[in-house]
C-alpha cells in the first residue's frame, strides 16, 4: 500500500550529523501506513462512477418514455373499447327502430349473434 509521505525522502532531508537521526528513522518506519489510493486510480474510479451514473440516467429516461407509451396505449385501448360498445348499442337501437319491438323479440338471438361475430372475430375467423 502506498505511503502518504515518502519516508525515504524525509530521511534524506535530515542532516547526517543529527544526533537522534536513528530514533527519527525508527519512529517514521514504525508509523502506520495511511490508507491512500493513488490519484490515477481515483480518477479511474471517478470516471467509472460518472459513466455508470449516466447509464442509469439514460435507463431511467428510457423507462419513463416506455411507461408513457404504455399509458397512452392503455388509454387508446379503453377509448377503442368504448367506441366499439357505442357502435354495438347503436346497432341494437337501429334494429329496434327499423323492425319494431315484436320483430326484435323474435330475432333477438340472431341479431346479437351477428354483433358478437362482427366485434369478436377477425376476417380470418380467429378471435380479435
Amino acid at each position: 500500500m502506498p505511503r502518504y509521505k515518502d519516508i525515504d525522502a524525509i530521511l534524506k532531508k535530515l542532516p547526517d550529523d543529527l544526533p537522534y537521526k536513528a530514533s527519527v528513522k525508527r519512529v517514521l518506519m514504525q508509523a502506520p501506513e495511511a490508507d491512500v489510493v493513488p490519484r490515477e486510480e481515483c480518477e479511474k474510479w471517478y470516471c467509472e462512477y460518472h459513466k455508470i451514473k449516466d447509464e442509469l440516467r439514460q435507463e431511467k429516461e428510457y423507462h419513463g418514455a416506455t411507461e408513457k407509451a404504455a399509458d397512452k396505449y392503455f388509454t387508446d385501448l379503453q377509448t377503442a373499447k368504448a367506441e366499439v360498445a357505442r357502435e354495438i348499442f347503436e346497432g341494437l337501437e337501429k334494429v329496434f327502430d327499423d323492425y319494431g319491438l315484436e320483430y326484435f323479440n323474435s330475432n333477438l338471438k340472431r341479431q346479437i349473434d351477428e354483433f358478437i361475430l362482427k366485434y369478436t372475430e377477425g376476417t380470418d375467423g380467429k378471435q380479435a
